[in-house]
């Protein structure tokens, strides 16, 4: 079964800690995190 994933910055690792969870029990997760919040992140850690 697939499923979609969203959240912003304050919600992030409570998404990842269900993204895992639901990963670990079969399921395909789609992440739909906002572009402009991820590349924002993306470009800090470089």
């Amino acid at each position: 079964m697939r499923v979609g994933i969203a959240a912003d910055h304050g919600g992030f690792e409570l998404k990842e800690y269900i993204t895992t969870a639901l990963r670990a029990a079969g399921y395909e997760v789609m992440d739909f995190a906002p572009i402009s919040w991820l590349l924002e992140t993306t470009t800090r850690i470089l």
